[in-house]
């Protein structure tokens, strides 16, 4: 039998020690929250290894090395208000709602009803997950009606950030997306300076499962 929480913690120490993870909260965060939870049961023996794996309907969870630099370079603090864009396993979303705590919240669109049902009852293996709202919706283009946010995460690949999307960031907010083509994206790190400027630099180079909808690469 698998002893899941020692493979987390070797996975922990592993991106400790490979510099991808830093900030106390977030390695707390890949402490609490067990990626094995969030994995179909054809993968879990496999949940602590650092590759993505295919979870259903064509998605996959994202390789922890590249979540953790994500997660690092947007910079979570608690309180903060986040749009996640890309529910998939649940995963990431449960490690942003415990770095951004009890006052903070968590918005997450999922395209896909059956995936976003795979994500919420993996979440519910989660105690004291009550910051999440979990939407059926096309979240290429963000989700205006709720902005602005302290904070944007794409955790599907998109060829360009909408302008509209950018506007729905608070002055100072952050996005993090990895932005490229379908088969190879860079993550970029965007930072809203003033009302119409905005900071942009590109990261590691990664491979994740396109965005679809009105502003990805190509319609549902």
């Amino acid at each position: 039998m698998q002893d899941f929480g020692e493979m987390n913690s070797a996975l922990v120490r592993y991106l400790v020690d490979s510099g991808k993870l830093k900030t106390p909260k977030i390695i707390e965060a890949f402490e609490k929250v067990p990626r094995h939870l969030f994995v179909t049961q054809e993968h879990i023996n496999e949940a602590y290894i650092d590759e993505p794996l295919p979870l259903i309907e064509g998605t996959t969870i994202p390789q922890p090395s590249v979540m953790a630099i994500m997660l690092e370079e947007l910079e979570l603090k608690e309180g903060d208000k986040v749009l996640e864009i890309g529910t998939g396993s649940g995963w990431g979303t449960a490690l942003i709602s415990y770095c951004v705590g009890s006052k903070g919240l968590v918005i997450s669109l999922e395209g896909d009803m059956f995936v976003a049902g795979f994500a919420k009852k993996n979440l519910q293996k989660i105690k004291g997950v009550e910051n999440i709202e979990i939407f059926i919706a096309d979240g290429s283009g963000g989700y205006e009606r709720r902005s602005p946010y302290d904070k944007i995460i794409y955790s599907a690949a998109m060829p360009n950030i909408p302008i509209n999307v950018l506007r729905q960031l608070k002055i100072n907010g952050i996005l993090v997306a990895p932005v490229g083509r379908k088969d190879l994206q860079k993550i970029k790190k965007i930072v809203r300076i003033k009302e119409n400027k905005y900071d942009e630099k590109d990261l590691d180079e990664v491979v994740f499962s396109p965005a679809y909808g009105k502003f990805g690469f190509h319609e549902f």
